[in-house]
Protein backbone atom coordinates (compact mmCIF):
# COMPACT_ATOMS: atom_id res chain seq x y z
CA UNK A 1 0.00 0.00 0.00
CA UNK A 2 2.86 2.40 0.82
CA UNK A 3 4.63 1.77 -2.48
CA UNK A 4 1.40 2.31 -4.38
CA UNK A 5 0.78 5.62 -2.57
CA UNK A 6 4.33 6.72 -3.26
CA UNK A 7 4.00 5.85 -6.95
CA UNK A 8 0.69 7.69 -7.39
CA UNK A 9 2.00 10.68 -5.43
CA UNK A 10 5.08 10.93 -7.62
CA UNK A 11 2.98 10.68 -10.78
CA UNK A 12 0.55 13.30 -9.46
CA UNK A 13 3.30 15.77 -8.60
CA UNK A 14 4.79 15.38 -12.08
CA UNK A 15 1.44 15.89 -13.77
CA UNK A 16 0.63 18.95 -11.63
CA UNK A 17 4.04 20.52 -12.29
CA UNK A 18 3.63 20.08 -16.03
CA UNK A 19 0.05 21.32 -15.92
CA UNK A 20 0.99 24.46 -13.97
CA UNK A 21 3.82 25.15 -16.41
CA UNK A 22 1.45 24.76 -19.37
CA UNK A 23 -1.16 27.00 -17.74
CA UNK A 24 1.44 29.65 -16.95
CA UNK A 25 2.69 29.56 -20.56
CA UNK A 26 -0.89 29.93 -21.78
CA UNK A 27 -1.52 32.82 -19.37
CA UNK A 28 1.59 34.63 -20.59
CA UNK A 29 0.31 34.42 -24.17
CA UNK A 30 -3.01 36.09 -23.28
CA UNK A 31 -3.56 39.72 -24.23
CA UNK A 32 -3.50 42.23 -21.38
CA UNK A 33 -7.18 42.96 -21.94
CA UNK A 34 -7.97 39.43 -20.73
CA UNK A 35 -6.76 40.39 -17.26
CA UNK A 36 -9.12 43.37 -17.17
CA UNK A 37 -12.11 41.05 -16.98
CA UNK A 38 -10.50 38.35 -14.82
CA UNK A 39 -8.82 39.55 -11.62
CA UNK A 40 -5.31 38.21 -11.08
CA UNK A 41 -6.25 36.67 -7.73
CA UNK A 42 -9.04 34.72 -9.39
CA UNK A 43 -6.70 33.39 -12.08
CA UNK A 44 -4.11 32.37 -9.48
CA UNK A 45 -6.79 30.76 -7.34
CA UNK A 46 -8.20 28.84 -10.26
CA UNK A 47 -4.78 27.54 -11.34
CA UNK A 48 -3.79 26.57 -7.81
CA UNK A 49 -7.09 24.99 -6.76
CA UNK A 50 -7.74 23.19 -10.04
CA UNK A 51 -4.28 21.67 -10.18
CA UNK A 52 -4.59 20.55 -6.55
CA UNK A 53 -7.87 18.85 -7.43
CA UNK A 54 -6.09 17.01 -10.23
CA UNK A 55 -3.31 15.98 -7.84
CA UNK A 56 -5.91 14.67 -5.40
CA UNK A 57 -7.56 12.82 -8.26
CA UNK A 58 -4.35 10.97 -9.03
CA UNK A 59 -3.39 10.31 -5.42
CA UNK A 60 -6.72 9.24 -3.99
CA UNK A 61 -9.34 8.58 -6.63
CA UNK A 62 -7.31 6.60 -9.17
CA UNK A 63 -5.65 4.49 -6.47
CA UNK A 64 -8.98 3.83 -4.76
CA UNK A 65 -10.71 2.93 -8.03
CA UNK A 66 -8.00 0.45 -8.98
CA UNK A 67 -7.94 -1.10 -5.52
CA UNK A 68 -11.75 -1.29 -5.38
CA UNK A 69 -12.00 -2.80 -8.87
CA UNK A 70 -9.59 -5.57 -7.89
CA UNK A 71 -11.56 -6.19 -4.69
CA UNK A 72 -14.91 -6.29 -6.51
CA UNK A 73 -13.50 -8.66 -9.11
CA UNK A 74 -12.21 -11.01 -6.42
CA UNK A 75 -15.54 -10.86 -4.58
CA UNK A 76 -17.47 -11.64 -7.76
CA UNK A 77 -15.30 -14.68 -8.43
CA UNK A 78 -15.83 -15.87 -4.86
CA UNK A 79 -19.59 -15.23 -4.96
CA UNK A 80 -20.10 -17.04 -8.26
CA UNK A 81 -18.01 -19.97 -7.08
CA UNK A 82 -20.10 -20.28 -3.89
CA UNK A 83 -23.63 -19.71 -5.23
CA UNK A 84 -24.24 -18.25 -8.66
CA UNK A 85 -27.93 -17.46 -7.98
CA UNK A 86 -27.12 -15.34 -4.92
CA UNK A 87 -24.34 -13.66 -6.91
CA UNK A 88 -26.87 -12.64 -9.58
CA UNK A 89 -29.15 -11.17 -6.91
CA UNK A 90 -26.22 -9.21 -5.47
CA UNK A 91 -25.26 -7.92 -8.92
CA UNK A 92 -28.78 -6.56 -9.45
CA UNK A 93 -28.06 -3.99 -6.71
CA UNK A 94 -25.37 -2.27 -8.81
CA UNK A 95 -27.79 -0.30 -11.06
CA UNK A 96 -29.51 1.14 -7.96
CA UNK A 97 -26.15 2.24 -6.57
CA UNK A 98 -25.23 3.83 -9.90
CA UNK A 99 -28.51 5.76 -10.01
CA UNK A 100 -27.91 7.07 -6.48
CA UNK A 101 -24.39 8.14 -7.46
CA UNK A 102 -25.62 10.00 -10.56
CA UNK A 103 -28.32 11.79 -8.55
CA UNK A 104 -25.80 12.76 -5.87
CA UNK A 105 -23.41 14.11 -8.50
CA UNK A 106 -26.16 16.12 -10.16
CA UNK A 107 -27.09 17.82 -6.88
CA UNK A 108 -23.57 18.24 -5.47
CA UNK A 109 -21.90 19.71 -8.57
CA UNK A 110 -23.54 23.17 -8.27
CA UNK A 111 -22.53 23.35 -4.60
CA UNK A 112 -18.94 22.45 -5.40
CA UNK A 113 -18.85 25.08 -8.14
CA UNK A 114 -20.21 27.73 -5.75
CA UNK A 115 -17.53 26.86 -3.18
CA UNK A 116 -14.83 27.16 -5.83
CA UNK A 117 -16.21 30.52 -6.93
CA UNK A 118 -16.18 31.72 -3.30
CA UNK A 119 -12.57 30.58 -2.94
CA UNK A 120 -11.63 32.47 -6.08
CA UNK A 121 -13.33 35.60 -4.70
CA UNK A 122 -11.48 35.26 -1.39
CA UNK A 123 -8.13 34.83 -3.12
CA UNK A 124 -8.89 37.75 -5.41
CA UNK A 125 -9.71 39.88 -2.38
CA UNK A 126 -6.48 38.89 -0.63
CA UNK A 127 -4.50 39.71 -3.75
CA UNK A 128 -6.21 43.08 -4.12
CA UNK A 129 -5.63 43.94 -0.45
CA UNK A 130 -1.98 42.89 -0.49
CA UNK A 131 -1.28 44.82 -3.69
CA UNK A 132 -2.98 47.92 -2.31
CA UNK A 133 -1.84 47.63 1.31
CA UNK A 134 0.04 50.94 1.35
CA UNK A 135 -3.00 52.83 0.04
CA UNK A 136 -5.32 51.03 2.47
CA UNK A 137 -3.07 51.96 5.39
CA UNK A 138 -2.63 55.57 4.24
CA UNK A 139 -6.38 56.06 4.20
CA UNK A 140 -6.88 53.98 7.39
CA UNK A 141 -9.29 51.57 5.69
CA UNK A 142 -8.01 48.37 7.36
CA UNK A 143 -11.27 47.79 9.25
CA UNK A 144 -13.40 48.19 6.13
CA UNK A 145 -11.30 45.78 4.09
CA UNK A 146 -11.11 43.38 7.02
CA UNK A 147 -14.90 43.31 7.18
CA UNK A 148 -15.09 42.80 3.42
CA UNK A 149 -12.81 39.76 3.67
CA UNK A 150 -14.82 38.53 6.66
CA UNK A 151 -17.99 38.63 4.56
CA UNK A 152 -16.26 36.67 1.79
CA UNK A 153 -15.07 34.05 4.29
CA UNK A 154 -18.53 33.74 5.86
CA UNK A 155 -20.14 33.26 2.44
CA UNK A 156 -17.61 30.51 1.73
CA UNK A 157 -18.37 28.59 4.91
Amino acid sequence: HYAQSLLFNRAAVGVVQQLRTDVMDAALRQPLSEFDTQPVGQVISRVTNDTEVIRDLYVTVVATVLRSAALVGAMLVAMFSLDWRMALVAIMIFPVVLVVMVIYQRYSTPSVRRVRAYLADINDGFNEIINGMSVIQQFRQQARFGERMGEARRSHY
